[in-house]
Formats: structure tokens, sequence, C-alpha cells
């Protein structure tokens, strides 16, 4: 393989694993890059996005609103927000970052963390351990157990 396509898949793994972990996972599978770089151009993708996300997320979103919602009044709750609260209060810090490499985002999770506490530390920890959780599931299924999680994703749109 050449070597500029190599590091090319690499990185693409790594820019996407920093802002949707789910995003850069499937494509770390899919892509013939290798176990251990794939794993690991994922797990730093996803740290370096949560270091970005848990040390900025106030200021983003703040910076968001700001633009957003100058002038107009904040819209009212559809069912993902409606969710994204109910995770919030039943499952605590441990539901958003178990739902973040997958569901939710990492931006989106970093910053419902920070409102839940403001240990940047303790956030961090908990959501790059599922992040490991989520590559080891989804690395095992796919290489150990032979499933093609491509097909299975498309196999409910039809």
């Amino acid at each position: 393989m050449d070597l500029v396509a190599y590091w090319s898949k690499l990185i693409t793994i790594f820019l996407f694993s920093i802002v949707k972990y789910g995003l850069g996972l499937f494509t770390a599978i899919n892509l013939d890059t290798g176990i251990f770089p794939s794993i690991l151009a994922n797990l730093a993708g996803g740290a370096i996005g949560l270091l970005i996300f848990i040390n900025f997320g106030s200021f983003i979103t703040k910076k968001y609103y700001a633009l957003r919602y100058k002038n107009k009044v904040y819209q009212k709750f559809n069912n993902w927000n409606r969710f994204l609260v109910r995770v919030r209060r039943r499952m605590g810090l441990m539901g958003i970052s178990i739902l973040s490499p997958i569901l939710i985002t990492l931006p989106v999770g970093a910053m419902l963390a920070l409102q839940i506490t403001s240990s940047k530390t303790k956030i961090f920890i908990y959501m790059f351990s599922c992040c490991i959780l989520w590559s080891s599931i989804f690395f095992i299924l796919s290489l150990y157990l032979d499933i093609n999680l491509y097909e299975v994703v498309l196999s409910y749109f039809p």
C-alpha cells in the first residue's frame, strides 16, 4: 500500500474521531489499515476531541447560543432534547459518558457533562474509558466474530 494513502486513511480516522467518535470507529473498521494503527488513531482522535471540548466547551456553548439565538426565542423541547435531559437527570455523568461516543457525540456529551460536574479530569476519565469500551466492543465484533457492522447498519435503513 502506498505510504501517502495509508497515512491519509489514518488521518481520516483521527479527524472523524475528534468530532463524531462512532463515525471514526466505523471508518477505522472498514478501512484496511491494520488493527493496532486503527485503534490508536481512533482513540487518539477521541482523546484530543475530549480535551478540546472539555476545556473549551463552556466558551463554545456561550458563543453558539449568542450567534444562534441573537434575536430569537429559544426553540421548544423536541424529542431529542427531552431524551438528553432524561439521560442527564436519570443516569448522570456515567450515562452521558456511555452514550456520548456512539449515540450523542463527543462535543455534546462533553458540554452536557460540564453542566453536571466541574471536574474536567473526572469527565475525561469517564468519557475516555467509555471510548475504549466502545472501541473494544466494535473491534471484537467485527474482527474476531466476523460480523460486518456496515451491513448490519444498512439493514436498518432500507
